[in-house]
């Protein structure tokens, strides 16, 4: 395979019902687009009637050892549009000598957000060793006044500069937050 110092990305949507066949949908067509290189990173996005363990399983047995990370929403919004009822697979290729980890903090209800932001710090770091770090995208299920506790944590930890974006999914109509997904995991208060 050529040297390459772009990112490449494959994208694959399903709107079937049944999960399994959405999943295998979803990734076959992402696994097409990116081609015979092994994605970096999976981003998973779905509609809420996806958010369950099968439809991870599926994607995850499928990618193997490559990260997983995602979430449920309300709504799935792609170049095809917005889809209250979908899957969405992005795989991510990334250039050569660009490393990627994901990590988890779970139980942050039971932690201030500061300890769950460090905590998740700690853990980013363990798989980073001898590697520049240059980029973290944080999703959270948690009450909003807690991500800033979190976001300090991780700076605490990471350092002031590192650059972070990420999104909220907290439901405050709801009282109550969509799925992280992490690995084959869909999982709440993380």
């Amino acid at each position: 395979m050529p040297k390459t110092d772009t990112i490449r990305v494959g994208l694959g949507i399903s709107t079937r019902k049944e999960h399994l066949q959405a999943a295998r949908d979803a990734l076959g067509m992402a696994q097409m687009q990116l081609g015979s290189a092994p994605a970096d990173l999976a981003i998973v996005v779905s509609s809420p009637e996806f958010a369950h363990s099968g439809t991870l399983n599926a994607i995850k047995n499928a990618l193997g050892p490559t990260p997983l990370v995602g979430a449920s929403s309300r709504a799935v919004i792609s170049t095809h549009g917005v889809d209250k009822h979908g899957l969405a697979v992005l795989l991510v290729k990334f250039p050569e000598a660009t490393f990627c980890h994901a990590a988890c903090v779970q139980d942050i209800k039971n932690k201030s957000g500061m300890d769950a932001g460090e905590e998740l710090g700690e853990k980013l770091l363990r798989g980073f060793k001898g590697f520049q770090k240059d980029f973290g995208f944080v999703l959270s299920d948690v009450p909003a006044q807690m991500n800033s506790g979190i976001i300090a944590g991780l700076k605490e930890k990471l350092g002031a500069s590192f650059p972070l974006v990420g999104v909220n999914l907290f439901d405050h109509l709801r009282a109550t937050g969509f799925t992280v997904y992490f690995e084959q995991y869909p999982l709440k208060d993380a």
